[in-house]
């Protein structure tokens, strides 16, 4: 085998029933880093029927070619049909790396394309590397029960395989627009052997959970005591609108499903906020959600791992605290609510709760402006800050401008797409005032768009942070900025 005849990288981008699945967009975004220290393009396999219009999807979340196998007898997953597909694939290609997704069908067709190309298979990945000296891949994975963390390579055989656990790695940012270039790939399936026939397609009627997508997770541990407390647990998340999930000892125990265990066993999750309910912090489960936006640890133990990692710690009994945690919450936004609805239009709102006077404006912190037109966005960007800073928040660009006339901010955090003045308008009223003109300014938003990126580089901000937010880049462009 000459190594030398293999380049690029090819993702799995698994379809069911048409949809694409996260996992194949979590991949493809790693992807195009390891890409990036390679020099080497990314392709994405899309195989089914009728699925030729998920092609500029993929391309849209970075992949830089699509192959298209669109074949009437692929539209039910069928493992040798999938398998020959593969090989075929990998054959008239020859990638260097090739990714799939560790779900139910990714851990089946994994295996048996790596059997027959003859080559090695890294399952149930975490990490993914590039070595900067032989430029292969490492292949982490956790070992031993989750108790060590083991890297592979595959130095001899091509190509380097690898499935990867859905929610570890984050997709690239969706850029509207972009293109990748789509092959239709012809195969010629061998019929004679397909020994399976389905006969009938049964789909679970019951609403299962899939918690690595959740936004607000309440996660019990062996501290939640029983069966009876974790559905207590789950009335206390249905209040306020989040889902349940567990550490493995509360799983093991047969406090809850194994398909809502968080960690190195179970499931990486990134929720908005992360509850953790009478669990200890092993690093096992650590693994899995200590990349949540925001965490809550409720633990008896004071001295419990879990504080180390949590935004904000209380120690009492998780089973008397949470019902009143949840309680407050649901006044909180309730009264959030009632002043700005989701859906309310805000280019004639009043001002936003905290524009008039900063809490603590006294207190010696520095102060941040956060200027954004979603009203529950302010809201978690606050919830991220409050801790080391006084934030106001402005529903609107015309209403920040008013209110830096007569207050004074440290830095602002400015969005770009607003109804009555678009974020590049507001900064350039910003410089062109004297008394804001040297005010720091960071965008936080969504637009990928190459042209407005460049129009807003334009007017020297001091960063340019993508939506969805990730708290700790946050705060570290916050205190670079602050500090600089």
């Amino acid at each position: 085998m000459n190594l030398n005849d293999y380049k690029g990288i090819l993702v799995f981008a698994e379809q069911r029933d048409g949809v694409v699945q996260n996992v194949g967009l979590e991949l493809i975004g790693k992807a195009k880093e390891l890409a990036a220290k390679l020099d080497v393009p990314v392709t994405a396999a899309l195989i089914g029927y009728n699925v030729g219009k998920l092609a500029d999807t993929l391309g849209e979340y970075g992949a830089d070619k699509v192959i298209v196998v669109d074949q009437p007898k692929l539209e039910l997953y069928d493992t040798e049909a999938y398998a020959q597909v593969f090989k075929a694939i990998i054959d008239a290609k020859k990638p260097e790396i090739v990714l799939f997704g560790a779900t139910t069908l990714g851990r089946d067709l994994a295996p048996r394309v790596s059997s027959r190309m003859k080559t090695g298979l890294t399952a149930d990945c975490t990490k993914l590397e590039i070595s900067e000296e032989t430029k292969g891949l490492e292949m982490t994975r956790p070992a031993f029960g989750g108790n060590l963390m083991a890297t592979i390579i595959c130095p001899d055989h091509r190509p380097q395989m690898s499935t990867v656990r859905p929610g570890v790695m984050q997709k690239a940012p969706r850029e509207e627009g972009r293109v990748g270039e789509i092959e239709k790939f012809p195969v010629t399936l061998d019929t004679s052997k397909m020994k399976v026939k389905i006969v009938k397609v049964v789909k679970e009627t019951a609403n299962k959970v899939d918690i690595s997508e959740a936004k607000i997770l309440v996660s019990g541990g062996r501290g939640i005591g029983s069966a009876e407390n974790f559905a207590a647990l789950e009335s206390v998340a249905k209040e306020i609108g989040a889902t349940v999930s567990a550490s493995r000892a509360a799983v093991d125990a047969g406090y809850i499903d194994h398909d809502r265990q968080v960690g190195q066993t179970g499931k990486t999750v990134r929720p908005d906020i992360y509850f953790a309910c009478g669990i200890s912090g092993a690093i096992q489960h650590v693994a899995g959600m200590e990349e949540s936006e925001y965490i809550v640890a409720i633990n008896k133990d004071k001295d419990a791992p879990i504080f180390d990692v949590a935004d904000l710690g209380i120690v009492g009994d998780a089973n008397k605290i949470a019902p009143l945690l949840a309680e407050e919450l649901k006044k909180a936004d309730l009264a959030f609510n009632e002043t700005f609805p989701p859906k309310t239009d805000v280019t004639d709102m009043p001002d936003i709760r905290d524009i008039a006077n900063i809490p603590g404006m006294t207190s010696g912190k520095k102060h941040i402006l956060v200027i954004d037109d979603d009203a529950r966005m302010l809201k978690v960007i606050k919830l991220h800050l409050h801790e080391k800073y006084d934030v106001a928040t402005a529903i609107s660009g015309k209403i920040a401008l008013k209110f830096l006339e007569t207050k004074h901010t440290d830095l602002i955090l400015l969005d770009y797409a607003m109804p009555d003045e678009n974020g590049l308008v507001v900064l350039e009223k910003l410089r062109a005032n004297p008394s804001t003109k040297n005010i720091p300014v960071i965008f936080l938003t969504g637009i990928t768009d190459r042209k407005k990126i460049q129009e807003a580089l334009v007017m020297k901000p001091q960063g340019y942070l993508l939506k969805p937010i990730n708290r700790k880049r946050l705060l570290a462009a916050i205190q670079n900025t602050l500090e600089s």
